[in-house]
């Protein structure tokens, strides 16, 4: 049994990102009912008063989540101990990195890169749920077109499991986006075209202008992997 801060086990995941090869993201399980918020400071963790402030398991989501993201800094030979939150919620990386943090309610995950090379990276974790309890977000995450798209592509996964793939895509997406838009978008910023269960990425036509270097209806392409049979992981870099 988990009862101390030491005993969380932080490992490290390689994610095949099309274009971009493997992609290391650690990743560590959620202890939700063990947790305690005495581990922020046994592991030298800042707890931000809004989080000192939240519920427990919000807390558990967010020392989970700092903890990879430390792990993740520490392979580029930085020992910063904390990520601050931004002003819009977003984790603020040391100068000269740039990377993201995502968990449900069984995992958290962290993965950074070296800014210049990259100008934004994005990673998503989702849980597959019943169709039946995606049906209040159906219509806000997708639309009528992609609808139909991905009822053709009932052969690739259930809907369900295509449903939490497009959903994390497109999180890792605006994810990535975020320090260069610096503005939250909108569910159809981009649309869906396509996914290729050999490649393991999903196809997205950009349907809106973003920056300098998207002026839109260009694609993109979000690589995806199967975590479990009910947990999908996806990450866009550019």
């Amino acid at each position: 049994m988990i009862s101390h801060a030491q005993d969380v086990r932080v490992r490290r995941w390689s994610m095949a990102v099309h274009g971009h090869g493997a992609l290391s993201v650690f990743l560590t399980r959620v202890e939700q009912g063990l947790f305690d918020a005495s581990w922020f400071a046994s592991e030298a963790l800042d707890c931000p008063p809004q989080i000192a402030a939240s519920v427990p398991r919000r807390q558990a989501e967010f020392f989970h989540g700092r903890l990879c993201a430390r792990a993740a800094l520490l392979q580029h030979g930085l020992s910063c101990g904390d990520v601050p939150i931004g002003r819009s919620r977003e984790p603020l990386w040391p100068p000269g990195i740039i990377g993201s943090i995502t968990h449900n309610q069984v995992l958290a995950a962290a993965t950074v890169l070296p800014l210049g090379p990259y100008r934004g990276a994005g990673i998503d974790i989702e849980s597959v749920m019943t169709a039946e309890s995606w049906r209040g977000m159906i219509d806000i995450v997708l639309s009528d077109a992609e609808i139909v798209r991905m009822r053709a592509m009932a052969h690739a996964a259930p809907f369900s499991v295509l449903m939490a793939l497009v959903f994390s895509a497109k999180e890792s997406f605006y994810k990535a986006m975020f320090s260069t838009v610096k503005r939250f978008l909108d569910f159809n910023t981009i649309v869906l075209t396509d996914i290729d269960t050999r490649q393991r990425t999903l196809s997205f036509r950009i349907a809106d202008p973003l920056c300098a270097q998207l002026q839109g209806s260009e694609h993109c392409q979000i690589a995806y992997a199967i975590i479990d049979e009910r947990t999908v992981c996806t990450a866009f870099i550019w």
